[in-house]
Formats: structure tokens, C-alpha cells, sequence
């Protein structure tokens, strides 16, 4: 009877994160980023920044529009790109850590036991050095365009610790914003 508890448990929380990124997703499809700046106005841009990239930057399929008012609001905004970095790398991290939660009870809910190829990875990872997970998370989210979402969730596969993937995965997506902002000041296109 547990188990089965268990099961549903898993299969509400999948459930729920599912609805949370469609219902999101379907918001930034209608709402075009530049109209919700020039309605903010300057005052309040860092708080929406920061609401925008916890949403904005949950999924892959949204994560386009997010670079887009990353690069409007430090272009036409004035504003610090060290600070537009550090609240957005925060936003669009605790946004990705939906997505760990995700692979998690998802992983669980249609896999109760590990497959082999899963724990193949794991066996290759454990001779590695405990420096190198880190660094990859960091890499990834810090200097490449690819979505944060896809990379937690494989963590979360991998059975990978939150807690170890959470402070490179913040890091990185500051210095990736941070590097974003700076390269739209020097006018140097990135993306």
C-alpha cells in the first residue's frame, strides 16, 4: 500500500510541475516582453528581472524570450549588468530547480528501480574526481546557450545531490547573464 502511495505521490508532483511550465509557457506566448518593461517602467525592472527569469527561463521553449528581455533591459534600461546577473542567475535557477524536482518524481513515478544504462553513468562518474560534476554544471550553465532545465533534470536522473548542483548551476547562470549584459553594453551581439 505504500508503494503504491508513493507511486501517486510522484505522479501528483510530475503532474503538477507539468501544468506550472504549460501554464507559464503559455503566458510568454502571449505577452510580448518589450510591452511588459515599458509598463513597468525603471523602478520595479529588477523585481520583474527577477520574476521574469524564474519564469521566463523554466523552459526551453521560453527561454528565447527571456534572452531577448535580458538584452532590451540592458541595452535600453541603463542598468548594472553585474546586478541584471545576479538577480536573473538567481530567478532562472530557482526556475530549474523545478525541473530537478521534476525528473525526480518523474523518475521515480515511471522507473522504480534504476536502468542499467543509468547506473553504467553513475559507475563512470564515481572515478572521476569530485571537482569535475561542479565544473560541468558550472560550464554548462555559465557559457553555453543550452537550457538549464535539460541538464537538472539529468542531474536529477543521475540521482545527482541538489545540493551539490544548485551552487554551480546559480554561478554559472549569473556569470551567463552577467557576460550577456556586458557584451550588449560593449555592443557586441552574443547571441
Amino acid at each position: 500500500m505504500k508503494q503504491i502511495l508513493d507511486r501517486l505521490k510522484n505522479y501528483g508532483a510530475f503532474i503538477g510541475v507539468l501544468i506550472a511550465i504549460v501554464i507559464v509557457s503559455l503566458l510568454l506566448l502571449y505577452f510580448n516582453p518589450t510591452d511588459i518593461v515599458a509598463e513597468m517602467g525603471v523602478r520595479n525592472i529588477y523585481a520583474f528581472l527577477f520574476i521574469f527569469a524564474l519564469l521566463g527561463g523554466v523552459s526551453s521553449f521560453t527561454s528565447t524570450s527571456f534572452y531577448a528581455t535580458v538584452i532590451a533591459l540592458s541595452s535600453s534600461g541603463g542598468l548594472d549588468p553585474l546586478t541584471v546577473g545576479i538577480i536573473a542567475g538567481f530567478g532562472m535557477s530557482f526556475g530549474d530547480s523545478a525541473f530537478y524536482l521534476l525528473g525526480n518524481r518523474a523518475f521515480k513515478a515511471f522507473f522504480p528501480e534504476r536502468p542499467k544504462r543509468v547506473e553504467r553513468v553513475l559507475a563512470w562518474l564515481e572515478g572521476k574526481p569530485k571537482w569535475m560534476m561542479p565544473f560541468i554544471i558550472y560550464i554548462y550553465s555559465g557559457f553555453t546557450p543550452f537550457p538549464g532545465d535539460l541538464l537538472m533534470m539529468s542531474l536529477a536522473v543521475l540521482g545527482y545531490p541538489y545540493k551539490k548542483a544548485i551552487v554551480p548551476m546559480v554561478l554559472g547562470n549569473m556569470t551567463l547573464i552577467t557576460l550577456l549584459g556586458i557584451g550588449v553594453l560593449l555592443g557586441i551581439r552574443l547571441v
